[in-house]
């Protein structure tokens, strides 16, 4: 990866997202500021703080997963889920 997200830019992606409603609206806006840029699996994890419930942090997780390059680190991210069904099809996406 040649083009990583700054810490500036993901503050600036963060309060874009803080400010839309709807969580898929919120992961296609994510998903176009990710087209030219790669992300850590820490970034990631920052950003799924805005989500509330396990299905849009999973949503969130499966979206950026191609874009993470870290992501021998991604399976820590795990922990950032609660609900036994979408731990199950995280572990999936990792495989």
């Amino acid at each position: 990866c040649k083009n990583m997200l700054s810490d500036e830019e993901l503050n600036k992606l963060r309060k874009k997202m803080f400010s839309i409603t709807g969580d898929q609206k919120m992961i296609d806006a994510a998903k176009k500021y990710f087209q030219n840029k790669c992300i850590s699996a820490v970034q990631a994890k920052t950003l799924s703080s805005l989500f509330l419930s396990d299905e849009s942090r999973y949503n969130f997780f499966e979206t950026a997963f191609g874009y993470v390059y870290d992501a021998s680190n991604f399976a820590f991210l795990e922990n950032q889920l609660i609900d036994p069904l979408y731990k199950k099809r995280f572990t999936a996406l990792l495989k």
